[in-house]
């Protein structure tokens, strides 16, 4: 029995397409780009009057809330 499971979801050939084409180094590279983008817009909400933060940011994701 090996096939590509077709009755359910398959996320295993997904992931290791990904790590095929990008390798470690290049989807750390991501990670930490996107990670460096919620920084970058943390700030931005923070200065900004009009909205707070309702949680600390958590790797690339802001929550925030209009005041």
């Amino acid at each position: 029995h090996w096939q590509i499971p077709l009755g359910r979801r398959f996320r295993a050939l997904k992931l290791w397409f990904v790590l095929r084409i990008y390798g470690v180094e290049g989807l750390q590279k991501y990670i930490r780009h996107s990670i460096d983008l919620a920084k970058r817009f943390e700030a931005y909400v923070t200065a900004d009057d009009t909205f707070e933060l309702v949680t600390e940011r958590s790797m690339g994701l802001v929550c925030f809330r209009m005041k």
